[in-house]
Protein backbone atom coordinates (compact mmCIF):
# COMPACT_ATOMS: atom_id res chain seq x y z
CA UNK A 1 0.00 0.00 0.00
CA UNK A 2 1.19 3.39 -1.00
CA UNK A 3 2.92 4.90 2.15
CA UNK A 4 0.65 8.50 2.41
CA UNK A 5 -2.28 6.38 2.31
CA UNK A 6 -2.18 4.38 5.86
CA UNK A 7 -4.46 5.02 8.02
CA UNK A 8 -6.68 5.84 4.86
CA UNK A 9 -10.53 4.61 5.25
CA UNK A 10 -11.35 1.39 3.10
CA UNK A 11 -13.45 3.85 0.87
CA UNK A 12 -10.30 5.53 -0.53
CA UNK A 13 -7.63 2.57 -0.02
CA UNK A 14 -9.88 0.33 -2.61
CA UNK A 15 -10.02 3.09 -5.32
CA UNK A 16 -7.46 2.86 -8.32
CA UNK A 17 -5.72 5.74 -6.96
CA UNK A 18 -5.90 7.92 -3.97
CA UNK A 19 -4.05 11.08 -3.84
CA UNK A 20 -3.81 13.47 -1.31
CA UNK A 21 -3.54 17.22 -1.84
CA UNK A 22 -3.33 20.52 0.26
CA UNK A 23 -5.49 22.99 0.17
CA UNK A 24 -4.10 26.31 0.03
CA UNK A 25 -5.54 29.67 0.82
CA UNK A 26 -5.73 31.01 -2.70
CA UNK A 27 -7.83 27.63 -2.98
CA UNK A 28 -10.74 28.76 -0.44
CA UNK A 29 -13.30 31.23 -1.63
CA UNK A 30 -13.13 34.52 0.43
CA UNK A 31 -17.27 34.17 1.22
CA UNK A 32 -17.64 30.75 1.81
CA UNK A 33 -14.51 29.78 3.28
CA UNK A 34 -14.42 26.64 1.36
CA UNK A 35 -12.68 25.34 -2.05
CA UNK A 36 -15.38 26.37 -5.28
CA UNK A 37 -16.83 24.12 -7.35
CA UNK A 38 -14.67 25.00 -10.26
CA UNK A 39 -11.86 24.48 -8.13
CA UNK A 40 -12.60 20.83 -7.14
CA UNK A 41 -13.15 19.79 -10.78
CA UNK A 42 -9.10 21.27 -11.01
CA UNK A 43 -8.28 18.81 -8.36
CA UNK A 44 -10.66 15.93 -9.94
CA UNK A 45 -8.86 16.81 -13.10
CA UNK A 46 -4.91 16.95 -11.35
CA UNK A 47 -5.32 13.89 -10.13
CA UNK A 48 -6.62 11.94 -13.64
CA UNK A 49 -3.58 13.64 -15.23
CA UNK A 50 -1.43 12.43 -12.74
CA UNK A 51 -2.62 8.93 -12.52
CA UNK A 52 -2.05 8.79 -16.56
CA UNK A 53 1.30 9.92 -16.10
CA UNK A 54 2.07 7.26 -13.63
CA UNK A 55 0.47 4.85 -16.09
CA UNK A 56 3.12 6.07 -18.95
CA UNK A 57 0.07 7.64 -20.57
CA UNK A 58 1.00 11.30 -19.61
CA UNK A 59 1.08 14.29 -21.87
CA UNK A 60 4.03 13.59 -24.27
CA UNK A 61 2.63 9.70 -25.17
CA UNK A 62 -0.48 11.43 -26.35
CA UNK A 63 1.44 14.28 -28.26
CA UNK A 64 3.85 11.46 -29.60
CA UNK A 65 0.62 9.89 -31.28
CA UNK A 66 -0.68 13.18 -32.41
CA UNK A 67 -3.60 12.63 -30.23
CA UNK A 68 -5.40 15.36 -27.70
CA UNK A 69 -7.82 13.76 -24.94
CA UNK A 70 -10.04 16.21 -24.11
CA UNK A 71 -12.86 16.51 -21.25
CA UNK A 72 -16.47 16.76 -23.52
CA UNK A 73 -18.62 15.93 -20.24
CA UNK A 74 -18.16 16.25 -16.42
CA UNK A 75 -21.18 15.41 -14.03
CA UNK A 76 -20.54 15.70 -10.39
CA UNK A 77 -22.82 15.83 -7.07
CA UNK A 78 -21.46 18.11 -3.95
CA UNK A 79 -21.95 16.16 -0.93
CA UNK A 80 -20.17 18.45 1.55
CA UNK A 81 -17.70 21.23 1.42
CA UNK A 82 -13.76 21.11 1.46
CA UNK A 83 -12.09 23.75 3.72
CA UNK A 84 -8.95 21.47 5.29
CA UNK A 85 -6.10 20.08 4.22
CA UNK A 86 -5.70 17.53 3.07
CA UNK A 87 -8.53 16.66 1.00
CA UNK A 88 -8.21 13.69 -1.16
CA UNK A 89 -8.71 12.49 -4.84
CA UNK A 90 -9.41 9.47 -5.75
CA UNK A 91 -9.64 7.39 -9.91
CA UNK A 92 -12.13 4.75 -8.81
CA UNK A 93 -13.05 3.37 -12.35
CA UNK A 94 -11.95 3.47 -15.95
CA UNK A 95 -14.18 2.05 -18.62
CA UNK A 96 -14.75 3.07 -22.56
CA UNK A 97 -18.59 3.95 -23.90
CA UNK A 98 -17.99 4.19 -27.51
CA UNK A 99 -15.41 6.17 -28.24
CA UNK A 100 -15.64 8.07 -24.73
CA UNK A 101 -13.21 7.35 -21.78
CA UNK A 102 -15.23 7.49 -18.88
CA UNK A 103 -13.62 8.06 -15.41
CA UNK A 104 -15.33 7.67 -11.75
CA UNK A 105 -13.83 10.17 -9.34
CA UNK A 106 -14.33 11.38 -5.93
CA UNK A 107 -13.03 13.90 -3.51
CA UNK A 108 -12.62 13.71 0.67
CA UNK A 109 -12.54 15.73 2.98
CA UNK A 110 -9.58 15.64 5.65
CA UNK A 111 -11.70 13.68 8.07
CA UNK A 112 -12.22 10.69 5.59
CA UNK A 113 -16.30 12.10 4.50
CA UNK A 114 -17.00 12.36 0.49
CA UNK A 115 -17.21 15.44 -0.72
CA UNK A 116 -17.40 15.25 -4.63
CA UNK A 117 -18.93 12.41 -6.81
CA UNK A 118 -17.85 12.60 -10.63
CA UNK A 119 -18.06 11.02 -13.50
CA UNK A 120 -15.92 12.47 -16.66
CA UNK A 121 -16.01 11.41 -20.25
CA UNK A 122 -13.00 12.11 -22.78
CA UNK A 123 -12.32 12.08 -26.08
CA UNK A 124 -9.96 11.79 -28.06
CA UNK A 125 -9.43 13.72 -31.14
CA UNK A 126 -6.54 14.02 -33.61
CA UNK A 127 -4.16 16.77 -33.24
CA UNK A 128 -4.13 17.74 -36.74
CA UNK A 129 -7.66 16.98 -38.11
CA UNK A 130 -9.56 17.88 -34.90
CA UNK A 131 -11.83 14.68 -35.48
CA UNK A 132 -12.68 12.18 -33.21
CA UNK A 133 -10.95 9.19 -33.12
CA UNK A 134 -10.24 5.59 -31.27
CA UNK A 135 -8.62 5.72 -28.33
CA UNK A 136 -5.06 3.93 -29.09
CA UNK A 137 -5.65 0.00 -27.94
CA UNK A 138 -2.12 0.32 -25.81
CA UNK A 139 -4.11 2.63 -23.28
CA UNK A 140 -7.17 0.65 -24.17
CA UNK A 141 -5.73 -2.45 -23.08
CA UNK A 142 -3.82 -1.28 -19.91
CA UNK A 143 -7.07 0.54 -18.90
CA UNK A 144 -8.85 -2.60 -19.16
CA UNK A 145 -6.28 -4.87 -17.27
CA UNK A 146 -6.20 -1.89 -14.37
CA UNK A 147 -9.78 -2.71 -13.54
CA UNK A 148 -10.64 -6.29 -14.78
CA UNK A 149 -12.10 -8.35 -11.45
CA UNK A 150 -13.22 -5.00 -9.95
Amino acid sequence: MNQRLQGISRDIRESLRAIPYPIEEKDLENIYNHVSHGRSIGFLEKARLEFLEELGFGEVWWRERHILLVVVEVRASYHRELKQSPLFATIDNVWFEDNEIVVTQRLFTHTKKLAVSATVHSACLHAEKKRAVEPPSLFVEAMRGLTEGR
